[in-house]
Parts: structure tokens; sequence; C-alpha cells
């Protein structure tokens, strides 16, 4: 059953699926069951992230899919490729995405006019478009948020802080405050705060 979360900034946010648990559990370990769902998933051409990246920026609802399960285009695109669906269990599903966002991270990028980031990380590309119900949505699956984009050298979390200083005083903060805040409840880090790579 969906549950619908209170907005990040004042939207009807919608997101796919809500988790009860402690937001720490949003970091599942993928060293057992996820590894072999992803395996068994072929892995996504770069038009499915291309076409992944373009609904994130028009925010399209899926009229054909349209539930409460699928609101938005980006949703049933990505539970097509990452070979999940509604019927799956929520921890399966879960599973299922965090095994796709983990073989495909390197491909998970956006280019695009509007984007300040040049082939930057898809969920900074998120942040870029103020899509609340994406956010939402990468948090409570527990996908990986600590990524360092190679584009630019930081973590999702370093750009939405560089974000609220460059629109500080507007009507966007709000919005920003909102992401970094759902964005650290859910683990994610400052590159600073992040373990130094061996």
């Amino acid at each position: 059953m969906l549950i619908l979360l209170a907005p990040l900034s004042g939207a009807n946010a919608e997101p796919l699926t809500a988790r009860a648990a402690n937001p720490a559990t949003a970091e599942v370990s993928l060293a057992s069951r996820a590894p072999a769902l992803g395996d068994s998933c072929p892995r996504a051409k770069p038009e499915d992230i291309k076409g992944l990246c373009s609904y994130i920026c028009d925010k399209k609802r899926d009229k054909k899919n349209g539930n409460e399960t699928y609101p938005f285009r980006y949703q049933s695109h990505l539970f097509k490729i990452a070979c999940t669906s509604r019927d799956d269990p929520e921890e399966v599903m879960n599973q299922k995405i965090q095994a796709f966002w983990k073989k495909h991270q390197s491909m998970l990028q956006c280019d695009a006019l509007n984007f300040n980031v040049n082939n930057g990380d898809l969920i900074k590309y998120g942040v870029n478009n103020y899509f609340d119900e994406f956010i939402l949505d990468v948090t409570l699956w527990g996908v990986d948020l600590n990524k360092i984009d190679p584009a630019d050298g930081k973590t999702v979390l370093d750009y939405v802080k560089e974000e609220m200083e460059k629109k500080k005083g507007t009507a966007l903060e709000a919005s920003l405050k909102g992401y970094y805040h759902q964005l650290r409840k859910y683990g994610a880090k400052h590159r600073k705060d992040l373990p130094a790579s061996p």
C-alpha cells in the first residue's frame, strides 16, 4: 500500500514507497541478496539512462501506468529497467533498485543545458530540477547517497549545500533546505566526512 509522506517544500509529494523503519535502515547491505537480484537483470542501455534523465527533467506523470504505484514516468521507467514491479514485496523491490543503482552507478549521469554540472550525478539532477518526489524516492529506496561525482568531485550533499548558498534569501532556499535535511536523515554525507579512500 502506498503511503504518501509530507512534501519537502509544499508540493504534493508522491513517493513510490514509504518505510516505517528507522532511517538508518535505508543503508541496506547489498552484500547478500541484492547483488544476486541485480545479476538476474540485463544491463541497462545508455538510452535507458537518458530516458530516466528526461523524465526527471519534465516531471511527466505516467498517464499509461498512472496509479498509486506509478504516478510519474521516472518511476515506471526505473521499475522496468531495474526488473522490479509493484507486485514485488517492498523489501525485494528496494533491493532490486539498490542493486540496479550499484551496477549502473557510473552511468547514472545527466547532461542538460539546464544542469550546472556537466554529466553530473542523477540525484543532483533531481535536486537541480527541484523534483521533491524523486528526492523522497531515492532516500526511501536506500540507494547510495554518498557517491563522489567525478564530474565535480562532490557528493550530492555538498552540491545541495552549495546551491543553498547560491539561492539564499530566495524562494528556492526552503526547497533546498528540505532536500538537505531529507538526504542527511537517510545517511548522506559531505565528502569531507567520508572515510578516506584506501
